[in-house]
């Protein structure tokens, strides 16, 4: 019997998140990343956990969805700060602000002002970080 690979599972997740189905989407994805955490992969794709919390803020499941779109900001961060070119840093920097603008969304799904807001000003300031570090250059 064969066993699909992590980017295959991932590949299935994606095929079914595009047909609707996002529970077996979410099962799909959240095996992939297991395949690659028990391959001792250190740092799981981030969007691997990008499209688990896609699944899970489909099926209204918004306080997981933000755990994993939390990982993913934490990941290109790391990416981010091993970068030595100033294009991929702002690649990773938009990536950020998605990141940061779906976990917004999932706290106001999850009716929880307090965070919504802090997480607004946490978007405001990493945006106006990224302009003035560019204009220093």
């Amino acid at each position: 019997m064969s066993t699909i690979s992590g980017e295959g599972q991932f590949g299935q997740g994606i095929i079914k998140y595009l047909q609707g189905d996002y529970l077996d989407s979410e099962k799909y994805v959240q095996r992939a990343i297991d395949i690659c955490e028990q391959d001792g992969i250190e740092i799981v794709n981030q969007v691997y956990y990008e499209t688990l919390g896609y699944c899970l803020q489909q099926q209204d499941k918004n306080d997981e969805a933000m755990i994993y779109f939390q990982k993913s900001l934490e990941i290109t961060n790391l990416k981010r700060n091993s970068l030595n070119l100033d294009s991929d840093k702002r690649f990773h920097d938009s990536l950020n602000q998605d990141y940061l603008e779906n976990i917004i969304i999932s706290y106001i799904k999850s009716n929880q002002p307090d965070e919504t807001f802090d997480y607004i000003e946490k978007s405001k300031a990493h945006a106006f970080l990224d302009l003035v570090g560019n204009i220093k250059q």
